[in-house]
């Protein structure tokens, strides 16, 4: 395959790689929008679909990575050779074209990224506000527990019923 037909296939994945972590993007929103409301419903929906989404972006960025190598076999570079430094060695079209596709990518990674720090940071300061009630409520589970061999594990905790009308 000459390199300006593996140039195509790449951009070609990278675009669907974009358009993967695009999808995800929105749905990673939705998430966030249904953890707020607490709608547990469309939230399980939600979870599937992110859950098909990344199955789905697993599968394409391995088809990059292998078509990346290739090309940089094509190109005679290291496996360890960077994007820009290969596509530096390119015409000009074929560089301005990759080059746009891959910050493209770069930028749908970013938005991830971003949108699953919220959602981790939400998650986390809901998750250490019921476990300091719940310490609050039982102070003496509180702090390590261990079992008859010597090896730390959590407490049992027995099912807590919570009024929200006090």
């Amino acid at each position: 395959m000459d390199i300006s037909m593996q140039c195509e296939v790449l951009g070609r994945i990278i675009e669907e790689e974009s358009q993967l972590l695009e999808k995800f993007h929105s749905e990673e929103k939705k998430l966030k929008g249904y953890l707020g409301e607490k709608d547990w419903e469309k939230l399980q929906e939600i979870l599937e679909n992110i859950d098909r989404l990344s199955v789905g972006l697993a599968l394409v960025e391995k088809e990059r990575n292998r078509c990346f190598s290739s090309f940089c076999r094509q190109l005679k570079a290291g496996e360890g050779a960077s994007f820009y430094s290969m596509v530096a060695r390119l015409p000009d079209d074929l560089k301005t074209n990759l080059t746009e596709k891959y910050r493209n990518l770069k930028l749908q990674v970013l938005k991830v990224q971003g949108v699953t720090r919220n959602i981790e940071s939400i998650t986390s300061t809901l998750s250490d506000t019921i476990r300091n009630t719940i310490e609050e409520l039982y102070p003496y589970r509180k702090g390590k527990i261990y079992c008859a061999k010597g090896k730390a594990r959590e407490s049992q905790m027995n099912p807590l019923v919570l009024n929200q009308q006090l």
